[in-house]
């Protein structure tokens, strides 16, 4: 089926409105959407992590960072210092 709207050959009205009205009735929209089941990150590396203590103020420690992480399921992290190293042997 064609049909003229505004100058616009628009093919398949019928079938593109149904589509769209069966898509939206079966799609619930919820504000804000629930957190998901598995944390996004779980079983993710960071390999560039700044925190604290640096020269720069950072909004949590080393120790934080790590559990934070932990927490989420993360894999691993490395963390950065622009001073002094990060780890020590």
């Amino acid at each position: 089926m064609m049909v003229r709207v505004l100058g616009v050959t628009v093919i398949g009205v019928c079938t593109a409105i149904s589509v769209v009205a069966s898509a939206s009735a079966a799609e619930v929209r919820v504000y804000p959407p629930p957190p998901p089941a598995v944390s996004p990150i779980a079983g993710a590396i960071d390999f560039h992590v700044h925190s604290a203590p640096d020269v720069f103020g950072r909004g949590y420690e080393d120790a934080d960072v790590a559990r934070l992480a932990a927490r989420q399921g993360m894999r691993a992290l490395v963390l950065k210092n622009h001073v002094t190293r990060a780890c020590q042997d």
